[in-house]
Order: structure tokens, then sequence, then C-alpha cells
């Protein structure tokens, strides 16, 4: 038999294990929680910038075809992302689209390059060909 002191330090400190349990379980569905936002979040973001670069592909604001065939890259230089409407700030990857345009005389023509996050180019490479003027 322990003494009363003993017993009683004993006591607290299983009280105070079990608080920490209970608050070490309760961390990790906070953990959990704050994971699914994350996604949800992601998902959301990835939702409406698909959105846009549709809506982008049905006004011709963005080409479907007719671009180059080698996308030119650089750090980005202050320019808005044609994609998402957002800076392409200097750390950003920045790919020009130049698209081409037909002009009277049957060869093409450059027009104004693009700008585009290299994450909003990739986005948008991957809708255009599954791309339909009705979706």
């Amino acid at each position: 038999m322990l003494p009363a002191e003993e017993r009683r330090q004993a006591q607290e400190i299983l009280t105070a294990s079990r608080k920490l349990v209970k608050h070490c379980g309760q961390l990790r569905e906070a953990e959990v929680a704050v994971a699914l936002l994350r996604d949800a979040m992601k998902q959301s973001a990835s939702e409406a910038l698909r959105r846009m670069i549709h809506g982008k592909l049905r006004d011709g604001s963005l080409p479907n075809d007719g671009i180059q065939a080698t996308i030119p890259g650089r750090p980005g230089d202050g320019s808005i992302c044609g994609a998402c409407d957002h800076i392409v700030a200097s750390y950003d990857l920045m790919m020009m689209l130049a698209p081409r345009e037909e002009s009277s005389h049957s060869s093409p023509r450059e027009v104004t390059p693009i700008p585009l996050h290299a994450d909003c180019f990739e986005f948008w490479n991957r809708e255009r060909p599954t791309f339909t003027p009705s979706s």
C-alpha cells in the first residue's frame, strides 16, 4: 500500500493522462477536419478555374486550337494571367501562348501573346481537347 501523498499524486497523473489522451483525440479529429477542408477548397478552386477556362474558351479569349507547337516559359513579369485573371508574379513560371489567327491572305499572322501561370496553362491544356462550345 502506497502512502496517501503518493496515491494522490498517482491519481493526479492518471487524471492528467486521461485529459491528454482526450485532447489528443480531439486534436486528431481537428487535423482530419482541416485536411478535409483543404481538399474541399482545392476542389472548389479547381472547379472555379475550370469554369473560368471554359467561359474563356467559349468567348474566344483563350484559344482552343491554332497555337504554336512550342510554348515558351519564363519568370512572371506582373502580367495578368489569361486564365485566372491574377498577376503572374516574378516567382511564378509564366507560359506565353501565341495563338495564330488567319488573315485575309491565307497566311497566319501573330496576335498578342497570352500569359498564363504554369498551373493555369496545364489546366487549360487538359481542358481544351474535351471542350465543346455547349459545355
